[in-house]
């Protein structure tokens, strides 16, 4: 039993939903899946939409077709260095070797998963995850699925219980550790499966491992489901009297200048965060999983109005005509793209998918170069101190390294530069609400 588990006669209790803090670092630790930036990038949108008053330094830490062996390698340069607080790991589907289950394939898994949640455990809050879900589907249907896979038919149906072994196998070890657990590939299979109820060809990802945008929407939402503590976005509440007047007011905000005359309210609220909205591309998949009514919950209630028809003004934009009763019973704010918070978000979620593209992943890419050209020749040297190419090879290797960390300095230099961007954009101002009764 690897030593992070903790005694069966006395276990750890399981982690608290996390509560990321200002100043905290939160890694991505993973292969190409991580890799894509994607479903990172959407956890990232949420607190920076969320916690707009709390710092957090978020790094991606994905490299395609890593295996557990490949994240130790990185270890020291790609985690500990940063002293993260938190580290969440998605590894596996690689480590199956996309094959019949072989044990001896899955014990270098497990020997090197508990070497690697030790390394976390000591430096970090680790959240193993298990898998993303494998779709058998997509390499009958796909010419484009991996050709890795493709060219493994008969396999094709074994690989998902196999994945489903190592997920398992990673809960068991985060239950027994005291860690959080994520499960990726459950709800990505039941939303697959309930999509083809209308559409026998809908996929997540088709090329059966990696996700298309809406299956990484599925894969924070899962991320957030099980590891973080969700709080609404804003819930406004008035009360008014028989006489139309203020009988009391609560928000989970700053409720200012709250007046109400006859056939009209107004106030002024200052949210403590703002909506969470993702980009364009990533809009079938936060519907489909329903993530504005879940994650991102802006209420607005007052009773006691006048019988009729309102209109609600924010900063001016007129957001919509509600009853009487509809207000009273309480409308929601999330889903309306015109209002002004929502913009707000928008621009907060551009700006970080900006950085994720011009920044984040060019550094992923930059690693995988890394890893691909340059760890052959490591090893090489290494082994060959004595070989008559030794030094002009050191020197050419030397040279690359030279240049690979130059590349790397500017790539960190400009995903600071959006985080600063982020964190201008994302302040949350005063606005001014109105509801007057339509004639």
């Amino acid at each position: 039993m690897p030593a992070y588990a903790a005694s069966e006669k006395s276990p750890s209790p399981f982690a608290e939903l996390v509560e990321l803090e200002d100043g905290d670092t939160f890694i991505f630790l993973g292969d190409s899946i991580t890799h894509q930036c994607l479903y990172s990038q959407y956890v990232e949108t949420y607190f920076y939409t969320r916690y707009p008053h709390k710092r957090i330094h978020f790094r991606n830490a994905g490299v395609s077709g890593d295996q557990v062996g490949d994240a130790l390698l990185r270890f020291e340069e790609e985690v500990a260095v940063f002293e993260a607080d938190y580290v969440s790991v998605l590894l596996g589907m690689n480590d199956g070797r996309y094959r019949y289950f072989d044990h001896e394939i899955f014990s270098r898994y497990e020997i090197g998963m508990g070497q690697l949640l030790d390394q976390l455990g000591n430096i970090s809050e680790v959240i193993p995850m298990g898998p993303t879900y494998f779709d058998t589907r997509s390499v009958r249907l796909y010419e484009n699925a991996a050709h890795w896979v493709n060219t493994r038919d008969e396999m094709r149906d074994y690989y998902p219980p196999v994945l489903a072994f190592y997920s398992e196998w990673v809960a068991e070890r985060a239950q027994l550790g005291g860690f959080n657990f994520v499960d990726m590939a459950t709800p990505m299979r039941r939303l697959t499966f309930a999509q083809r109820r209308k559409d026998p060809s809908f996929t997540l990802a088709k090329d059966a491992v990696h996700p298309e945008a809406k299956g990484h929407v599925v894969m924070a939402t899962a991320m957030l489901q099980d590891a973080f503590k969700i709080e609404p976005v804003s819930e406004i509440m008035i009360s008014l009297n028989r006489k139309g007047r203020i009988e009391k007011s609560d928000a989970n905000g700053l409720i200012e200048n709250l007046v109400s005359k006859k056939g009209h309210v107004s106030f002024d609220f200052t949210a403590t965060a703002l909506p969470w909205v993702l980009p364009y591309s990533a809009h079938e998949g936060f519907e489909l999983v329903n993530a504005a009514e879940r994650f991102s919950r802006e209420s607005l209630q007052v009773s006691g109005l006048k019988e009729g028809e309102y209109e609600l003004n924010i900063d001016l934009v007129p957001i919509g005509r509600y009853s009487d009763v509809q207000l009273a019973m309480g409308i929601e704010l999330h889903a309306l793209a015109h209002a002004p918070q929502y913009k707000q978000a928008m621009a907060v979620a551009t700006l970080n998918k900006d950085r994720n593209e011009q920044a984040i992943k060019p550094m992923r890419d930059l690693w995988l170069s890394r890893k691909v050209k340059l760890r052959s020749e490591e090893s090489w040297l290494e082994e060959s101190q004595a070989h008559p190419d030794y030094t002009p090879r050191k020197a050419s290797y030397d040279a690359e390294m030279d240049s690979f960390y130059s590349t790397l300095k500017e790539l960190e230099a400009l995903a600071m530069e959006f985080e600063d961007k982020i964190y201008a954009a994302n302040e949350v101002p005063p606005r001014s609400y109105s509801l007057t009764l339509v004639d």
